[in-house]
């Protein structure tokens, strides 16, 4: 059952890295916008926090919601420019 552990363990860091990669190539086109990398990564980042620490979710639920809000910012965005 310890290497049953350690495999969920590994699992999950492995999902959690690749969610974070799929954070950042989604977000990498918000921050054409929003200017700065880091700037961008910092607000997600404490948007995430924020997330995991108000609603008690998962790293991965928090880095979904916020993808979700960005989306929705993006499209909003586009559809009061147009």
């Amino acid at each position: 059952s310890s290497s049953d552990a350690s495999t969920a363990a590994s699992s999950t860091t492995d999902s959690s890295a690749a969610s974070s990669s799929a954070s950042t190539a989604s977000s990498a086109t918000a921050t054409e916008n929003a200017g700065t990398d880091a700037s961008q990564q910092a607000i997600i980042e404490q948007a995430v926090q924020n997330y995991m620490t108000v609603n008690g979710m998962t790293r991965e639920q928090a880095e979904a919601q916020v993808q979700a809000d960005l989306a929705a910012q993006a499209a909003a965005a586009a559809s009061s420019q147009q």
